[in-house]
């Protein structure tokens, strides 16, 4: 019987063990943490768009938003007829795409 090395594939388990997918929190901030929005649960919104504390955050990728992410653009998600929501595209030259469980999604240009 032929015997194999099985450390590789073990070393490979716990590398990938380490690995999350949602990246990391710069130095010194918590990293977001991702939460269903009321309603259909369609969303998941992460952290603060602009702070920590902005009504504005970030949407991950579900079923309801996985055609509306773009390696050029940010998601983000503000809450419907609020004033962050009215004033956000001026300020961050988003566009308004949808919206979804009460949230206004846009796409915010990188760069």
């Amino acid at each position: 019987m032929k015997r194999t090395k099985i450390w590789p594939l073990a070393l490979g388990c716990v590398v990938l063990a380490g690995c999350d997918g949602m990246g990391s929190a710069p130095r010194g901030e918590t990293p977001p943490v991702a939460t269903s929005s009321p309603g259909t649960g369609a969303l998941m919104l992460l952290g603060g768009y602009r702070a920590t504390d902005d009504p504005c955050r970030r949407v991950g990728e579900t079923a309801a938003t996985v055609d509306f992410l773009d390696h050029t653009a940010d998601l983000v998600g503000c809450p419907e007829g609020s004033a962050q929501a009215a004033t956000f595209a001026a300020e961050m030259g988003a566009q308004p795409i949808s919206v979804i469980d009460g949230y206004q999604l846009f796409t915010v240009p990188r760069g």
